[in-house]
C-alpha cells in the first residue's frame, strides 16, 4: 500500500485523524499568543522624569479623580511643554532644572522659557492602565526608546532560525520528537525563564529561543495536521488550522485584559503549555494504522503490508525520518524567467508579512481601547481565513491573492488620513483582513509555482524549497515591522505609507504570474520557462491527484 492507500481505507477524516487534528490545533493556541505578547507586555505608557523636589507628591494612594489631578500637577512640573522639541513626546526626556522646580512650586508658574535638562535620576510611569511593562522596569525610554522594536525584531529573527533548524531536525528524527523538544523543552520553558528575568538582555535572549520553538511547534503541528487527513480535506485542515491562531490572539486579549503585569501575564501564557505533555505518542507505522484502524471502527485486511516509501512517510510523520534532496534552492533562481518568478513571490511574500505584523504589533496606535483593538485585530483573521478557503475554491490563486493584497493596501493607505478614533481603527482592519487572506492563500500558490522536484526538496519530509526560500524572505519583512513602526515616531504616516505602497505594488505584479487554479502544474522546470501551463481543466481525480502534491509540500 501507499499512502493514500491507507488513507483511503482508513477514512479522509476519521474519528483518529479528527483527534489528531484537534490536538494539533489546539497547539496552535500558544504559538499565537507568544508571537504578539509583545503589544502588552511592552506596551507604551505616559513617562515623566524623576524629580526629587517632587517626591513629596505621592498620587498612588487617592482616588481615581484626586490620582488624575496630582499625576497631572507631577507632569506639569517635572516635563516641559510638548513644543520644546520638535520631535512628539520628546519633552519627556527633558526637565525643568532644580532651581526652576524650586522656583515654580512657590510661585505655580511653570512655562518653557525656564532653563531645561536631561532626566538624570531616571522616569516615573503612568501605571492606571498597564501596573508594569518591560518599558517600565527596564527604563526603555528616550535614548532607549528603540530597544523594544530591537527585542521583537530579533524575535523575528528566532522566527527565521527556528524555522531552518527545526525543519532540518524534523526531517533528520521526526515530526513529534522534534515537537516534544521545541514545545515543552523550548516554547514553555524559555516562556516560563522569561518572566523571572532581571535584565533587558535576558528577556531578548530568551525571547528569541521561544520564537525558534514557537515556529517549529507550528510548522510541526501544521504538518501533522495536513499529513494525516485524506487528499480532499487537505485545503481545509491547512487553512482551518489557522482559525486557532486567531483564537490565540483573542485569548490573548482577555489575558492581557484581567493581567496587567507583563511577569504575571508572561507567566500565565507560558504554563498551560504544559499540559499537552500527555500528547506524545511514538509508534511504528504499522501500530500507528492499527490504531487508527480501531479508532475509525475500520476493518484492515489481515495480509496487508506498505512500501518502504509509505513506512518512511507514516514513520517521518509521528516519529523519525531521513531526508534525500532532490534539487538545490539555486535553481529558484536560474534561468532568467523563473529568478522573475521567485523574485516577484519573494517582494509578496515581503509585503504580506511587513504589513501583517505591522499592524498586528500597531493595535494600540488607533486611538482606541487597546485591549478591544486587539481583540478585534485577533477576530478579523477569522472572516479572513474563511474568505481564503472560498476564494481559492471559487476565483482562482492570482486573482485572489491580487484582489487581498490590493484591499489591504487601500485601506492602509486610507488610514493616514483618518483621525484617531474607531473610524481609524475600522479602516486599518479592513487592511488587515486583506492581508491576513493574502497570508492564507501564499502559501498554496506559491507551492503551485513550481515543478515537482523543486516543490519537493526533501521526498519524505515534504519540505518545499520554494515555499522555503520564500518564506525565509517574508521573515525579513517581519524582522522589519518593529522598526518601521519605531521611526513612524519621526514622521507618522511612515509606517501605514510603507505598508501600503509594498501591498498595492506586489498586488499588481502577482498579475504577471500564471494561473494554477485547475490547471496542470509543471513537472520541469523547462515547463516553468516557457511558461506551460495548461489551460486545460483537468478531471476530479487529476485534481485530486494535484490537491495532494500541493498540500503535502506546505512546509516552509
Amino acid at each position: 500500500m501507499d499512502f493514500d492507500d491507507v488513507l483511503k481505507l482508513l477514512g479522509d477524516f476519521g474519528r483518529y485523524q479528527k483527534r489528531q487534528y484537534a490536538m494539533v490545533c489546539l497547539i496552535v493556541i500558544p504559538v499565537a499568543i507568544h508571537s504578539l505578547s509583545h503589544v502588552f507586555i511592552s506596551a507604551k505608557t505616559d513617562h515623566w522624569c524623576v524629580v526629587p523636589e517632587l517626591q513629596n507628591f505621592n498620587c498612588t494612594n487617592s482616588d481615581s479623580v484626586e490620582r488624575e489631578a496630582c499625576i497631572q500637577i507631577k507632569q506639569n512640573l517635572a516635563r516641559p511643554k510638548d513644543d520644546v522639541n520638535t520631535i512628539p513626546n520628546e519633552a519627556q526626556c527633558w526637565m525643568y532644572t532644580s532651581e526652576d522646580i524650586t522656583e515654580a512650586l512657590f510661585t505655580n508658574n511653570v512655562s518653557r522659557e525656564l532653563d531645561i535638562t536631561l532626566c538624570t535620576n531616571g522616569w516615573e510611569y503612568d501605571t492606571s492602565q498597564y501596573k508594569s511593562t518591560i518599558i517600565q522596569e527596564f527604563d526603555l525610554v528616550c535614548e532607549k526608546a528603540a530597544k523594544p522594536s530591537l527585542s521583537q525584531s530579533i524575535f523575528f529573527v528566532g522566527t527565521l532560525v527556528g524555522s531552518l533548524v527545526f525543519g532540518a531536525l524534523a526531517d533528520k528524527f521526526g515530526r513529534k520528537p522534534v515537537l516534544f523538544l521545541a514545545f515543552f523543552s523550548l516554547q514553555c520553558g524559555s516562556g516560563i525563564l522569561t518572566s523571572f528575568v532581571k535584565s533587558f538582555a535576558a528577556y531578548t535572549a530568551l525571547r528569541f529561543i521561544t520564537a525558534a520553538a514557537n515556529i517549529a511547534v507550528f510548522i510541526t503541528a501544521f504538518v501533522i495536521g495536513t499529513e494525516t487527513v485524506g487528499v480532499s480535506k487537505r485545503t481545509y485542515a491547512g487553512l482551518v488550522i489557522e482559525f486557532f491562531f486567531a483564537f490565540g490572539l483573542i485569548i490573548m486579549a482577555g489575558l492581557a485584559y484581567f493581567i496587567r503585569e507583563w511577569r504575571t501575564l508572561q507567566l500565565v501564557a507560558s504554563v498551560p503549555g504544559l499540559l499537552y505533555f500527555l500528547y506524545i505518542p511514538y509508534d511504528e507505522a504499522k501500530k500507528i494504522t492499527e490504531k487508527a484502524s480501531t479508532v475509525n471502527n475500520v476493518n484492515l485486511p489481515t495480509d496487508f503490508h506498505f512500501s518502504e516509501h509509505t513506512v518512511r512517510i507514516i514513520v517521518i510523520t509521528y516519529n523519525q525520518g531521513k531526508p534525500s534532496s532532490l534539487m538545490s534552492f539555486l535553481d529558484l533562481f536560474r534561468p532568467w524567467p523563473v529568478c522573475k518568478r521567485t523574485f516577484n513571490v519573494m517582494l509578496c511574500w515581503i509585503a504580506v508579512n511587513i504589513s501583517y505584523f505591522g499592524l498586528s504589533l500597531s493595535t494600540s496606535d488607533f486611538g482606541v481601547n487597546h485591549y478591544i483593538s486587539f481583540l478585534v485585530s485577533g477576530a478579523t483573521e477569522i472572516p479572513a481565513y474563511a474568505l481564503s478557503i472560498v476564494a481559492l475554491d471559487y476565483f482562482g490563486r492570482r486573482r485572489s491573492l491580487s484582489a487581498t493584497l490590493l484591499l489591504g493596501g487601500v485601506a492602509c493607505l486610507l488610514t493616514i488620513f483618518i483621525p484617531m478614533g474607531i473610524g481609524r481603527l475600522t479602516v486599518a482592519m479592513v487592511g488587515k483582513f486583506g492581508v491576513t487572506a493574502a497570508f492564507g492563500i501564499i502559501f498554496f500558490y506559491t507551492a503551485e509555482l513550481y515543478p515537482t522536484n523543486i516543490r519537493l526538496l526533501y521526498s519524505f519530509g515534504n519540505r518545499s524549497v520554494a515555499v522555503g526560500i520564500c518564506s525565509t524572505s517574508g521573515r525579513i519583512g517581519a524582522i522589519l515591522s518593529p522598526y518601521i513602526l519605531h521611526l513612524s515616531r519621526y514622521w507618522a504616516p511612515l509606517a501605514m505609507s510603507t505598508f501600503s505602497v509594498l501591498a498595492i505594488s506586489s498586488g499588481v505584479l502577482v498579475l504577471l504570474l500564471p494561473e494554477t487554479a485547475n490547471r496542470k502544474l509543471p513537472d520541469t522546470m523547462d515547463e516553468v520557462t516557457q511558461l506551460r501551463i495548461s489551460v486545460t481543466k483537468l478531471s476530479s481525480a487529476e485534481l485530486g491527484e494535484k490537491e495532494a502534491m500541493t498540500q503535502t509540500t506546505l512546509i516552509s
